[in-house]
């Protein structure tokens, strides 16, 4: 059976691995920057048009449906039963970690085509920020025990 500290620790490691994602992208980018210099071997100089706000665009977008399906996600765990809820927790956490981990991403694809080493800084950090803002509580998995047992309380009111 799964245990609400089991299911915020699991949880905790999964964010802790995207954590070190994106320290690993931050090392790549590092060395790519350093041993490359990417803007004069690629054709993405086009005078007006930069990759680089296509990106920013994308990582408003992220940040958008983050904040909605991770309430999403959260609403529909609720609703299950303790067991259940808990793993459906566990899900809307990874799947809410691994849409932060987007805009870092494209920061890195920015660099190696021939983007700004400072766009590749600033994803970075906003997707540090978005991985902080939505870490889990432990608050998060309390609520599927509190939910499932009010729920029981109230079937036993209605059945007598």
């Amino acid at each position: 059976m799964l245990s609400e500290r089991r299911a915020h620790r699991f949880s905790t490691m999964i964010y802790f691995s995207f954590f070190g994602s994106i320290l690993i992208l931050f090392v790549v980018g590092q060395a790519v920057a350093k041993n490359l210099d990417l803007r004069e071997s690629t054709d993405f100089n086009i005078p007006g048009w930069e990759l680089r706000y296509l990106f920013y665009g994308l990582s408003v977008a992220v940040i958008i449906i983050t904040r909605h399906l991770k309430a999403f996600l959260f609403s529909r765990a609720k609703n299950e039963e303790t067991e259940e809820c808990l793993n459906r927790t566990i899900g809307a956490v990874t799947i809410t970690a691994s849409l932060c981990e987007i805009p870092a991403l494209m920061g890195l694809f920015n660099l190696l085509t021939g983007g700004l080493k400072q766009d590749l800084f600033l994803l970075l950090g906003l997707s540090l920020l978005l991985l902080t803002m939505h870490f889990p509580r432990p608050s998060i998995f309390e609520g599927c025990t509190r939910h499932h047992a009010a729920s029981v309380a109230l079937h036993d009111v209605s059945t007598e």
